[in-house]
């Protein structure tokens, strides 16, 4: 009995192979993703696979690679819902062995398994393991010196090593540059600079499509830095272009580039020999763009294998700051929207928020600046906060306040302030909670435009001795 692994996002295509095989002859296994399907691949357990990938875009073709990279000679059949003539050809050249339309049609399926079956496996079409790499031959004069490059099995170890700290920082342009600088000291790289596009949008916010696809430096070695100021690449064209259609390697001297005069402008301007994409597993976030060594030689094909999965590594790091770095804003936002909540709103807000997420509760609560939060300013930014409020505000706002924060206020006032200050409170007898909400919020928005202004320190709630002018 032979084997089936079928890769899809819903079960709905493994039911249908089942139904339309003999389940005497092949036993069929479903798995979401070709990551899932990673135990299956390694240990040789498929005799085929049959995988969901929408070939009318680039992402199509990059699960179709990274089923080849994990099982070299498994015969591959596609099933698209739809196609366009580029992608179905790049798949055919990652070696897929048959491309068809949905739905599945059992005889059609049964006579090109029985097919492949009688294929030698020395005929497959899935030779190839590297197909991330242009051809050998666009490297022109690259392998050569490439066997003995110094200290080739010392590199890839110090680089596989390198890999593991990608995900452990939160400052994209350190890790960025610490990334660059190993790459020049270990492989002797001459030049390098990374294009990235521009960042996740925070919640609310809508950049254009055009800013999306533009990619512009954000680290480089060897390079001038007023050579990159003005000088930006695109998914729309040039090596940006190739790199965002294809999602592989591009050299210099391939093909690809040699019929394309924006790409060899490019190339020529940046003085470099290869773009490597910079993938999260989903998408292109950008593009490393490569010299040789500082020898003249080119960076060999392993090399460059390393280098492409190790930036894979680093753009889900970059995404992870991205997302991080979007996360506090939303959060920052989030919590000045809460400070303009009267109470009674804030805390059905924050109670209901809590019961769905009490770690976004406490990050948006630790960010707001409230009423009771005035009672850690220092005597100077009392006194001058006082200077700015309206006393008939000032006993409002303290009516509804705790006994501790009224002391706060009246330590800082003089004997004879206090004193009619009080009497003012007790004068103004009932008052609704709403009105005192408002006289609060009031202080509280008067204390912010001070700390703006530089003439009083509000201290951060993260750090007791920080202070935020």
């Amino acid at each position: 009995m032979k084997t089936l692994l079928v890769i899809a996002q819903h079960p709905e295509l493994a039911e249908a192979v089942r139904a339309a095989v003999n389940s005497e002859q092949y036993r069929v296994i479903h798995r979401a993703t070709v990551e899932e399907s990673d135990p299956l691949l390694a240990n040789g357990l498929a005799d085929a696979c049959l995988i969901d990938a929408e070939l009318n875009s680039v992402q199509g073709v990059w699960a179709i690679e990274k089923l080849r990279r994990r099982a070299p000679k498994c015969p591959i059949i596609t099933y698209t819902s739809s196609r366009q003539w580029e992608w179905e050809e790049e798949a055919y050249l990652q070696g897929v062995a048959h491309v068809l339309n949905k739905p599945v049609r059992p005889r059609l399926l049964a006579a090109l398994l029985d097919r492949l079956w009688e294929t030698a496996p020395g005929l497959r079409p899935a030779q190839s393991a590297s197909v991330s790499l242009p051809h050998e031959s666009a490297a022109k004069p690259a392998e050569n010196g490439a066997a003995h490059a110094p200290g080739a099995s010392h590199t890839l170890s110090v680089l596989r090593n390198f890999s593991g700290i990608l995900t452990h920082s939160l400052n994209a342009e350190a890790m960025l540059k610490q990334f660059l600088l190993l790459l020049r000291e270990i492989l002797s790289i001459n030049r390098a600079v990374i294009f990235l596009r521009a960042p996740f949008a925070s919640f609310g916010a809508t950049p254009g499509i055009e800013e999306n696809r533009r990619l512009r430096s954000a680290c480089a070695v060897g390079l001038s830095p007023g050579l990159l100021q003005h000088f930006e690449l695109s998914f729309e064209g040039g090596i940006g272009g190739h790199i965002f259609r294809l999602g592989r390697i591009l050299r210099r001297y391939s093909d690809e580039t040699r019929n394309d005069l924006e790409s060899q402008k490019e190339f020529e301007l940046l003085g470099a020999q290869v773009a490597v994409p910079i993938l999260d597993r989903e998408t292109v976030l950008g593009v490393a763009v490569f010299d040789g060594r500082i020898t003249g030689e080119p960076l060999v094909n392993s090399e460059l294998e390393l280098i492409f999965h190790l930036l894979e590594q680093l753009g889900l790091a970059i995404k992870n700051i991205w997302l991080h770095d979007q996360l506090a804003a939303n959060h920052e936002m989030m919590a000045d929207i809460f400070n303009n909540f009267d109470r009674q709103t804030e805390n059905r807000f924050l109670t209901s928020l809590e019961e769905r997420s009490r770690d976004a509760a406490e990050r948006i609560k630790a960010l707001m600046f409230t009423f009771e939060d005035l009672g850690k300013l220092d005597p100077g930014s009392i006194q001058t906060l006082l200077r700015h409020i309206e006393k008939d505000k000032l006993a409002l706002a303290l009516k509804g306040a705790t006994d501790s924060l009224r002391d706060v206020f009246f330590s800082n006032m003089s004997e004879r302030a206090g004193k009619i200050l009080r009497e003012d409170m007790e004068a103004l007898g009932p008052v609704r909670l709403k009105d005192v909400d408002e006289a609060q919020m009031r202080m509280v928005n008067a204390a912010k435009d001070l700390a703006n202004k530089g003439e009083i320190m509000i201290a951060s709630k993260q750090e007791d001795d920080e202070l935020i002018y």
